[in-house]
């Protein structure tokens, strides 16, 4: 089964995990996040 709430990312690649980092820092500088919760994971 497919569950749409959290794709499969394919996380041994090195541009995915920049990707994330830049993603997660935005959220954190720009946005205001002070945390996280992966309920995912």
């Amino acid at each position: 089964d497919i569950f749409h709430a959290a794709p499969n990312i394919d996380h041994s690649q090195e541009f995915v995990r920049k990707d994330i980092k830049v993603w997660l820092n935005w959220l954190r500088n720009d946005i205001g996040f002070d945390g996280w919760r992966l309920d995912f994971v």
